[in-house]
Formats: C-alpha cells, structure tokens, sequence
C-alpha cells in the first residue's frame, strides 16, 4: 500500500464524524466481531472533532474549514497524492461509514469499520493503491471475501491490515463470534464505548509486554507497583486547541489496581521555587520508603547501587526545569537534611551540576543559570498541583504545542492524566 495506511488510519482518527448514537451503535456492532483474546482494542468515535476543528458534516462528507485547508495545502509532510486522497476521503468517495475500529490481534494489526458502499471502497483502494502507471491492483475472491492488497471486505465490513498479511479465514469466522469468544462480551467492552471521547482503548498488559521483551525492566517495575496488574485502560478527548487524555492501571477484575509502593504527593510550593521560566518543567514528591524501594528494585544494576544512598536523602519535592536543549538545568530537592555528601557527590560527578544548600533544601544548577523559556514556574506549580510525578513543557511535540502529563494519586491507585494545548493550526499540523 503505497499511501493507505498511515492516511486512512490518521483519516479516520482526525476527520470522518457522525452522531454520536450511530457511532456507537456501530462501535458495538464492530466489536462483537473482534476476538476475546485481541491484546488490544481502541474505538475511534469522533462526533464532534470535525466541528471543534471549525470543519462541517454533511452525511459521509466533510466540508474542511478555510483554516484546516490552508495547513493541508501548506503542509511540507503531505505529498501531493496523499493530499488527493484526503480530499478523496473528505468528498464521501471512500465508502466507509463514519466510525472506525481499531484492534491487535495475534501477529496482525487491523483497522476495521462498516461500509455504505463495499464497491465503492474496493474501486477507492484500487485507484489510490497502485503506483502511477501501474494497473490497479486486482481483485481476489475468496469464500465470499474480496481480498484487494492488505484489504479485506467481508459483506459491509472492511479490514486493512497494518501489520503482518491478513487471515481472511480468521476474518471470516469472527463474523460468527458469540459474546464469549468476542470482545463485545468482555468487561472491558463497557470502557470503549463512551460516546463523548474521540478514542476509546484497552490493552490487555500481559499479552501485550509478552510481545515486547525489550520492555523487560518496565514490566519487572509495573509488577512491583501495581497488584495485579491486568490491563490498561484510558480514553482521549479533542476539544478546540486542546487534547485531553486519561488512562488508569487496572486489575483482573477491570477494576483500579491497588498500588503497592508509597507515593507522596509533590508540593507544587517548590516548583515555584525555579528561578524563572523554561521550556521543561519536572517535579515528583519523593519519600524516604519510596527511594528505600527503588533502591531495592534496582538492585541488581550496578549504577543503581551507586546513586541509591543520594536518594536515601531525598523528603519530599525534587523540581526540575530545563532548557529546550538540556544544556542548562535548575534542580530544587528537599532533603532530609541529615547528609548532603552522597546526593552532592553525583550531582557534581556524574551529571556536572553546581550545588548549593539553603538549610534542608539543596539547589543544583549547570550551564547558564538565569536561562529562559515559556513556561513559567507559577504555570507549571498551577498545572501539576495534586500530583506525584507531573511533566511540562513547550518544545517537545511541536514548538507551538505545550504539554502536560501527570500522575496522580486516585483512591488506591495513580492516574495518568495529558493535556496537549496550542490551538487548531498547530494541532492539526503535529497529526498531519
């Protein structure tokens, strides 16, 4: 697929839009045909994205604002055919209905929704699929499937497969699912089908880290954490110029996992410490039991032995903030104030950073001191406030975006809270 998949993927999250009922209804639909054992699932349900971008909706068509054009012509990462096929799209020539699903399953990765014109689909993929001056890509037939590349068309419902070669028998017998052997019947199903969110997702965390043995120290560090920790649940929101996004650790029963090591919440009174604005705002509320349990989870690394008894001294807040470059940095860390020697030691030789003390409080420092940013300390303490461990800043998605990623404390378990603001223009130019 020359064009297909990263467009019609970014398409249907960005653009394609109906009522919210019908988009559910057909969410609900889709995942009854979605296997139990899929590692992850996400709905896309975009009700009112197009409108929140100033676009309007007319039946299948989107009528892009003057705005939204101006950035899809002047976009530099848009090529000429792919800037063709979303206006393809736009004008209803795609044949698909106006809700998408997307979901893993074994080795293969599909986005799957319904379709108002099955042929219209199959002649859409076949014109924008095929290199220039190459005939469009021929038609298989197979036990009353349409098989056209990657793509596969099963009465009203298609599937493009993003990784690995489709399983058009696999396909064909989800369309016979019972609610045991489908995700519709699952109690994760309930999660994906709020309405009011643009996306909707579950993963299964086992099935999925078992994929990814890379990822081996991260799942050693989220058992320790989190009592049994069984899936990852969590939705996203576009309003005008922000994107809002949640996500929470959940257990075996599809409930909050209990969390299992203690966290302190940061005192957002120290961040406003910093001398000034930056571009990179860091904070966490760390405690003597919480450092104690780090130390011990990283045990078996030799460079955690080393900086272990420097984080022994930490109570409390350790802010942060940097420059866009991580050339010059501020760092303001209350201590127990019984032994500054080990935290100094590391800070001097191995990150290069000035220390001073003022009373139980130790202030780092490197490169430029009095450098500048965005962000301003009051801004960033306003935004993290609450949390344990919260981030901002202005550079690091697009230079006109900021963004803000928190965890918080919610009953016996942490939220994973993001906001992602900079107006429409620079939205729409970070997914185009």
């Amino acid at each position: 697929m020359k064009y297909l998949h990263l467009t019609i993927l970014s398409v249907l999250m960005l653009v394609v839009a109906s009522c919210s009922k019908s988009s559910n209804d057909d969410a609900a639909s889709l995942l009854k045909t979605v296997p139990a054992d899929a590692s992850s699932v996400a709905v896309v349900n975009i009700p009112h994205t197009v409108e929140a971008l100033g676009g309007k909706i007319d039946g299948n068509k989107i009528s892009p604002s003057k705005d939204m054009m101006k950035i899809i012509d002047g976009s530099a990462s848009l090529t000429p055919e792919r800037k063709a096929l979303l206006k393809a799209i736009c004008d209803g020539e795609s044949g698909i209905s106006p809700t998408a699903l997307v979901y893993y399953s074994a080795a293969r990765s599909y986005i799957s929704g319904m379709l108002d014109d099955p042929d219209k689909f199959i002649a859409f993929i076949q014109k924008h699929s095929s290199p220039e001056g190459e005939a469009p890509l021929t038609v298989r037939q197979e036990n009353g499937a349409r098989i056209v590349g990657l793509n596969v068309v099963i009465g009203n419902q298609f599937w493009i497969c993003t990784e690995g070669q489709p399983d058009v028998e696999q396909l064909k017998y989800t369309q016979q699912l019972n609610d045991r052997q489908s995700f519709a019947g699952s109690e994760a199903a309930a999660k994906l089908l709020d309405p009011d969110k643009v996306i909707n997702f579950v993963v299964d965390y086992n099935r999925t880290m078992m994929k990814m043995p890379e990822l081996s120290y991260v799942r050693m560090g989220m058992a320790l954490a989190f009592e049994d920790i069984a899936y990852l649940s969590g939705s996203a929101d576009f309003r005008k110029g922000t994107l809002v996004a949640q996500a929470s650790v959940l257990n075996s029963e599809m409930t909050e996992a209990d969390l299992q090591i203690p966290v302190k919440k940061l005192d957002a009174a120290d961040i406003r410490q910093l001398k000034g604005a930056a571009d990179i705002f860091f904070a966490i509320g760390l405690s003597p039991k919480l450092t104690k349990s780090i130390a011990e989870s990283l045990k078996d690394i030799p460079i955690a032995k080393m900086i272990a008894p420097a984080l022994s001294e930490i109570d409390g807040t350790v802010a942060v903030r940097l420059d866009s470059s991580l050339a010059d940095a501020e760092a303001y860390i209350q201590t127990t104030g019984k032994n500054f020697s080990d935290m100094s030691y590391i800070a001097e030789t191995m990150l290069g950073m000035s220390v001073k003390r003022d009373g139980d409080k130790v202030i780092m420092t490197k490169g430029n001191p009095d450098f500048t940013g965005t962000v301003t300390p009051e801004e960033a303490a306003d935004k993290l406030k609450g949390a344990w461990l919260g981030f901002m800043s202005y550079s690091v998605l697009h230079r006109d975006l900021t963004t803000m990623i928190r965890l918080t404390p919610h009953k016996k378990s942490l939220m994973v809270e993001a906001e992602i603001t900079g107006g429409v223009e620079p939205m729409l130019k970070i997914l185009l």
